[in-house]
């Protein structure tokens, strides 16, 4: 039913929606961890990808490891560069997780 001008129909744009539940301290966090996370994994994956084409033959896989992620990671752990891998790794898990949460 469709309510005479003036009435209030149940529907209030000054209350926030049920989306709109989480505290500001909490979106704060997560968007930290959502730029941190995502600036921390693209800086690890540009110095794995460096670290590849640089010190390991053949040097085209640096190249490749530069546009698919995931090979960055596998050449690295085979290459020795476990230390930025792992960070790449931590990196991924912590934006994912604060990707999650901001879809919540």
């Amino acid at each position: 039913m469709i309510s005479p001008i003036g009435q209030n129909c149940g529907h209030n744009p000054f209350r926030p929606s049920n989306r709109a539940r989480l505290p500001p301290v909490k979106d704060t966090f997560v968007l930290a961890g959502l730029v941190l996370g995502f600036a921390t994994l693209v800086t690890a994956h540009l110095a794995l990808a460096i670290r590849i084409a640089l010190r390991e033959r053949p040097r085209w896989r640096g190249l490749v490891a530069l546009v698919v992620p995931p090979l960055a990671v596998i050449w690295g752990f085979r290459a020795g560069f476990r230390r930025n891998a792992v960070v790449w790794l931590v990196a991924v898990v912590v934006y994912l997780n604060a990707l999650l949460v901001s879809l919540i």
